[in-house]
């Protein structure tokens, strides 16, 4: 079952392309019915608007429950930006600094952990363990009660580092766990407060919110567990404190508004585009909860992640001025795939697998014809809701990547991207490029 709205806004000064929309019915289309995804949603914005939002499959199919587009998911650890640009919002109300160490913006704040910084642990670099080392201290208790802040503090506190602060960068560490008691302390509100206070309303979302664990909708992988070398756990045990288990729950849409008050500037959060530094001055590559590629030549920012049987993605691209955020109720979805391909079209690049669009009859009309191509005449036709290329030689079936672009095992052509006849194409084959025209 699809659940499809295409936003109407006023036209952007950035020009996306117009088969958009097929290519996200496309990928999600294959990703429930090759993938076993139950449902996902996604939104595209540009030009500091969201264009975009579609959803599809189910929420829940067993209770029938189908995805809309502002169903609530959980963010799992794309979370993390989200809660580094409310940091960045405190350090521009001078409540604190990145700079800090933890002992000045954490109450209670273990011997051990005093003199990191607070920007190494939104970096990653700080050397606090990982979760699955909290888990097991957690689990290794015997005792299920919800521990205190104090108790807490006293066991993560116990913990070894894992490496030297500063020296190497690492996605998965205790010290997110952290963030939402400084954040707390810094602005004197309990987490699901201040992100109503400080977030949604600055930057105008929606359908975003603290959900405690338990009122979480369910997922749907491994019977929402993770495995994790050889320990199967809830993400969220009960043994740690309410308060750290009020992860962000929120909508593909929601997310993109985040990221346009963050570019912006509703929000002081430039930061967390940059890269954060190790000891020795050198770049880490990361920001505060994103990664830092390419695309285009250009940097892009990019977040995967997921939690108990769901999974969430996002990325931004300075080459397209797109950005792309994926939610699924399936811990394997390809949302990560999806979001890529999604930020690769917008940028008017080649899909990095065979996008397989359907073509119909009208819109073939513009591409086929006779052709010249060299000394060879080449024809192209539609047939059985597919473009041919025929020549003396062979006949092939193509596959439309969209844009013009066309694909049949090492041939590829490049029609005319626009609305309209083509007037000829590039054919690329084994390296070799040729131009067609039309008879």
């Amino acid at each position: 079952m699809w659940n499809l709205l295409l936003l109407a806004v006023a036209p952007s000064a950035l020009q996306l392309p117009a088969e958009l929309p097929l290519v996200c019915d496309q990928l999600a289309r294959r990703a429930l019915r090759e993938g076993g995804v139950p449902g996902l949603s996604l939104a595209i914005a540009a030009d500091g608007r969201v264009v975009l939002e579609r959803a599809y499959g189910f929420a829940d199919p067993v209770a029938g429950l189908v995805m809309q587009n502002d169903t609530r998911l959980p963010l799992g650890s794309l979370e993390r930006p989200l809660l580094a640009s409310l940091v960045l919002a405190a350090q521009a109300e001078e409540r604190l600094k990145l700079d800090d160490p933890l002992s000045k913006v954490l109450k209670d704040c273990p011997e051990a952990w005093k003199e990191l910084r607070l920007e190494q642990i939104l970096a990653g670099t700080s050397g606090l363990t990982s979760t699955s080392d909290l888990v097991r201290a957690l689990a290794a208790r015997g005792d299920d009660d919800p521990l205190d802040r104090a108790g807490f503090l006293q066991l993560a506190g116990g913990l070894p580092l894992a490496f030297t602060p500063g020296t190497r960068q690492v996605h998965d560490s205790i010290g997110w766990r952290l963030v939402p008691w400084i954040l707390a302390d810094a602005f004197g509100e309990p987490m699901d407060k201040l992100i109503l206070t400080q977030l949604c309303s600055v930057a105008e979302l929606e359908h975003t919110g603290a959900c405690p664990d338990e009122l979480r909708p369910v997922g749907h992988a491994r019977d929402c567990r993770e495995l994790d070398t050889g320990l199967e756990r809830q993400l969220f045990v009960a043994a740690e404190p309410r308060e750290l288990r009020m992860g962000l729950c929120s909508t593909p849409g929601d997310v993109l508004r985040w990221w346009n008050a963050v570019v912006d500037e509703r929000l002081p959060a430039q930061r967390i585009r940059s890269s954060s530094r190790f000891l020795d001055g050198k770049p880490t590559g990361h920001g505060l909860g994103l990664s830092i590629e390419t695309l285009g030549g250009e940097p892009r920012w990019l977040h995967d992640g997921g939690i108990g049987g769901f999974r969430a993605s996002f990325g931004a691209s300075a080459s397209s001025g797109a950005a792309v955020c994926v939610l699924a109720t399936c811990a394997s979805a390809p949302t990560g795939q999806i979001e890529e391909e999604l930020e690769r079209f917008c940028a008017g690049l080649p899909p990095l697998n065979d996008l397989r669009l359907p073509v119909d009859a009208a819109r073939a009309q513009d591409w086929v014809g006779d052709y010249q191509l060299g000394t060879t005449q080449v024809k192209l036709f539609f047939r059985d809701d597919a473009l041919v290329y025929q020549s003396p030689s062979e006949e092939l079936v193509l596959s439309w990547q969209g844009l013009g672009r066309f694909r049949s095992g090492e041939l590829e052509l490049q029609l005319q991207p626009a609305q309209g006849r083509a007037e000829g194409f590039a054919e690329r084959r084994r390296g070799a490029e040729s131009r067609a025209r039309r008879l």
